[in-house]
């Protein structure tokens, strides 16, 4: 399978804080059958766009992880957030944490167990194309 990167809307890395933690943050195109309710094709297989966006958002946390120089120790704190149009096309965000988490654990090479996971509250905007936000820190 080919990588595509045109999921991936932005991402940053760096230190923030007072504590200057490591923290990166990736905002990915929603793409709805991310959803642990569809994610997973009637075979079981994985869909192909969901693993195309999954190996997207990993090597985008691969890539930024390198160029910033982190190194990475657990235990993580990952939170997802989320830009929709409507409150009719909002999706429940702790649905998408499979895929997100999944392909997190595989770009950083740290096991998902050691993730605390925190879903922040949906914006709703009409004027932007709807997103996912990641963002991982250092705890």
């Amino acid at each position: 399978m080919t990588l595509r990167l045109e999921d991936v809307l932005s991402c940053s890395s760096g230190l923030e804080g007072k504590e200057k933690k490591s923290t990166l943050r990736i905002a990915m195109a929603y793409n709805p059958n991310c959803s642990k309710n569809a994610y997973k094709s009637r075979d079981g297989f994985t869909r192909a766009d969901v693993l195309r966006w999954m190996d997207a958002l990993a090597w985008m946390a691969a890539a930024q992880t390198k160029s910033a120089g982190i190194v990475w120790r657990p235990p993580l704190k990952l939170t997802v957030g989320g830009t929709f149009k409507d409150g009719r096309s909002m999706p429940d965000l702790h649905n998408l944490t499979i895929p997100i988490m999944d392909a997190v654990q595989d770009g950083l090479s740290i096991n998902d167990k050691h993730f605390s996971l925190e879903v922040g509250q949906p914006i709703i905007d009409s004027n932007v194309e709807p997103s996912i936000t990641i963002a991982v820190e250092q705890l």
